[in-house]
């Protein structure tokens, strides 16, 4: 893994709440941030059925479960437990307690921002 890391600066350890997605917008990508127990989940923030932003999903048990139509994602990795081809991104995370952030690895998320090809609007909650 890279020594350089992208500070996701939107969100502070702190600010997270356990178990309610947290929406970050990195370098124009939407990302989320699920806290649980003390561990931050970094995953792709757009679902992949028609693109709506997954930070206004809630957690049902151990599924982020996206607001618009229901497409459910086990929130700790972001695998979908009904069709594999539909996982979200996981990200490893980094968190730094005494500077209050959470951290990506700047390489890994640079490789996956090139091959991503963002088909949404993001002004747009696609419904």
């Amino acid at each position: 893994m890279s020594s350089e890391w992208i500070r996701l600066e939107l969100a502070k350890y702190s600010e997270l709440t356990e178990l309610e997605p947290h929406g970050v917008c990195v370098q124009g990508r939407d990302l989320i941030l699920i806290r649980h127990g003390d561990q931050v989940a970094v995953l792709s923030g757009r679902c992949p059925h028609r693109g709506a932003r997954l930070a206004e999903a809630k957690i049902d048990g151990d599924l982020l479960v996206c607001g618009s139509h229901g497409w459910d994602f086990h929130y700790r990795d972001g695998t979908s437990p009904s069709n594999p081809e539909d996982n979200l991104r996981q990200f490893s995370a980094r968190i730094d307690l005494d500077a209050d952030v959470v951290w990506i690895d700047e390489a890994d998320f640079e490789r996956w921002a090139e091959t991503y090809q963002e088909v949404f609007d993001p002004d747009e909650l696609m419904i």
